[in-house]
């Protein structure tokens, strides 16, 4: 078998795989829609129109944690060590949203793009920043947010975890003003993302030094009186 004939059959070969790759790479992906409103800030004053919400995936299942100033706010990127944004959204007029999100690639799927640390069974959450909107790119210190991640399997649409490979859901927070079950104060924001590691750690190292100061001139006071 001559090098001619082996190129030529190696090259035939892999364009038959090619398809079989797509078809498993779709297998490896699950299909997300939720709705949600009435979304508040803080006050309880109603979001914007307009207003950024992510649907969020905990993927260390270790619950949502604070989010970190700084985070990009793009789709595959994480709002602290291990919460992943799968996809982005927008409020409405009257400050509730819907979305849908397909083909959310799994960490079994064999494309590049793949969410690598995505598994079925983490837990969803969405989140809305009733400050920001499409323009913005990065969480700044103290800008203001609101979650919520359902544990119930039934009130609030199918299960909020990642579904099994193919596999696609529907879920909902509504409050009581849009014919949902939760109460008003579950769709505040009265969360804030805090500073990066390492600022929050030279920010106390600061008051240290600072209390250390203060304690210096109070001796001093009173040594002289």
């Amino acid at each position: 078998m001559n090098s001619r004939f082996l190129s030529l059959f190696r090259r035939s070969a892999l364009l038959a795989l090619l398809p079989l790759l797509a078809i498993a790479a779709r297998a490896q992906t699950v299909t997300i829609s939720f709705g949600a409103g009435t979304l508040y800030d803080g006050s309880g004053t109603m979001v914007p129109a307009g207003a950024l919400v992510l649907l969020v995936a905990d993927t260390n299942q270790d619950d949502f944690a604070a989010f970190t100033a700084g985070s990009s706010l793009a789709v595959g990127s994480y709002l602290n060590g291990d919460d992943q944004i799968l996809g982005r959204a927008f409020t409405d007029s009257d400050a509730t949203v819907a979305a849908s999100f397909a083909s959310i690639p799994l960490a079994s799927n064999p494309s590049p793009g793949a969410f690598t640390a995505l598994t079925t069974g983490d837990r969803l959450a969405l989140v809305w920043f009733p400050q920001l909107d499409a323009s913005t790119l990065f969480l700044s210190n103290g800008d203001a947010y609101g979650l919520f991640s359902s544990l119930s399997t039934t009130a609030d649409g199918d299960p909020w975890t990642v579904p099994g490979a193919g596999g696609t859901i529907m879920i909902n927070f509504l409050t009581l003003s849009v014919g949902g079950e939760h109460p008003e104060t579950d769709g505040h924001a009265p969360l804030a993302a805090i500073p990066e590691p390492a600022t929050f750690t030279l920010g106390l190292g600061g008051i240290v030094l600072l209390g250390a100061a203060l304690r210096r001139f109070s001796r001093q006071r009173s040594a002289a009186r």
